[in-house]
């Protein structure tokens, strides 16, 4: 299994491209984060918890 990650910054926006090998397929995912949150990750996590 390979795996490849690649961080780019365009405008202060980081996208994360993922590249995985399993048997004969190959997936290749990027994420995108919106640079217009108003949250950061431990106040959505927080949120999250709080919630159940």
């Amino acid at each position: 299994m390979t795996k490849k990650k690649n961080i780019k910054t365009e405008s202060n926006n980081p996208n994360v491209n993922i590249k995985r090998k399993i048997g004969s397929t190959t997936y290749m995912v990027t994420a995108h984060f919106n640079d217009k949150h108003k949250d950061d990750i431990a106040t959505k996590i927080k949120k999250l918890i709080t919630k159940e």
